[in-house]
């Protein structure tokens, strides 16, 4: 499967970036960086049939810089454009669509992707998915355990599988009262 990230949308979601520092700061640069090294080791660990695409805006680049690889994760930077115009771009290139999600919190980048009638996922979904994945090697004893069991356990959602399958259904969420309107004066 093919993984097309909006990358800074998905970074913002996963850690705080102190406000005080600017987007063109070296301290910026090294956040962004431990980003992709965490993206980087966690497809290598957990995901390594996955192929990973990073695209991050780039508008104000004073050169084009050159899709980084490293393992099954590039790294792009949308030189003189927005991340949004090189994964609609992409997905117009695209030869399974079906094969390939894409991740964003941005609503205009999930109706591309049903256009081209690709999957999406909301950021923070995908990182509770990416990060709770166990690495191979415990993975294979974890199978080995799980294929003596008949029944499937079953565990309840969690907050955000919760509000994630509310909002794909158009639901409100529990314990939410039935809108009431506003008095006029």
């Amino acid at each position: 499967m093919l993984w097309i990230i909006d990358g800074y949308n998905l970074m913002y979601q996963w850690g705080a970036i102190p406000r005080r520092e600017q987007v063109g700061s070296a301290h910026f640069a090294r956040y962004r960086q431990k980003f992709v090294d965490w993206l980087t080791r966690q497809q290598l660990q957990c995901h390594p049939q996955e192929q990973v695409e990073v695209v991050f805006d780039a508008l104000d680049a004073p050169c084009p810089t050159p899709p980084q690889v490293d393992q099954n994760v590039r790294i792009i930077y949308a030189y003189k454009s927005l991340a949004d115009h090189w994964i609609e771009n992409r997905l117009r290139e695209l030869t399974a669509p079906r094969r390939v999600t894409v991740v964003s919190d941005d609503h205009q980048i999930q109706h591309m992707a049903r256009r081209y009638e690709c999957a999406w996922m909301d950021c923070q979904p995908f990182l509770e998915y990416w990060s709770r994945q166990q690495p191979l090697l415990n993975r294979a004893a974890t199978e080995v355990a799980d294929s003596s069991a008949i029944e499937e356990e079953k565990r309840p959602l969690t907050a955000a599988e919760e509000v994630r399958l509310l909002h794909e259904f158009q639901q409100r969420p529990r314990g939410r009262g039935p809108r009431r309107p506003l008095r006029r004066r």
